[in-house]
């Protein structure tokens, strides 16, 4: 077979070998595995929203964002939970950051968000508002929902 590859046995071998941890996050009452890695659609469609500059994304690029960044099932199973668009720009503001920053403590990086905020969200002030961004290549740091006058 002199012109085949077998990619399921590469990535086999590679996931074997060294592959990252899934990041796991709880909600709804249970622990849940996200992907390893983040997936192609998500790099694509946060390249296409940081094309926009430096704003607020809308509700709608919250929930498409989160259906590309998310495990089908997962996404589904918060979905069918009554998840809003707000837990969801939370979800983003935590995970986000886990997958840039460095393969190390994702898990003491998700508690350090936590204890940072009070109510729903992780990194929220008393008054609501987010008090810390994410770094400027996260495109969930410019999350919050857009004023329309």
């Amino acid at each position: 077979m002199g012109r085949y590859y077998d990619f399921d046995a590469a990535w086999a071998e590679a996931t074997s070998k060294d592959a990252p941890e899934p990041v796991r996050v709880k909600a709804f009452g249970r622990e849940w595995a996200l992907h390893a890695q983040v997936p192609a659609a998500a790099i694509l469609i946060g390249a296409r929203l940081m094309e926009g500059g430096d704003r607020e994304l809308t509700d709608p690029e919250v929930i498409a964002f989160a259906q590309a960044l998310l495990p089908e099932q997962v996404y589904e199973a918060w979905i069918s939970a009554g998840i809003s668009v707000e837990q969801l720009r939370d979800v983003l503001a935590v995970i986000v950051p886990l997958y840039m920053g460095p393969g190390g403590d994702q898990e003491g990086e998700a508690e350090a968000a936590q204890q940072e905020g009070s109510g729903s969200s992780p990194q929220s002030s008393p008054a609501g508002r987010r008090s810390k961004r994410t770094g400027s290549g996260s495109t969930a740091s410019r999350s919050r929902r857009r004023s329309t006058g």
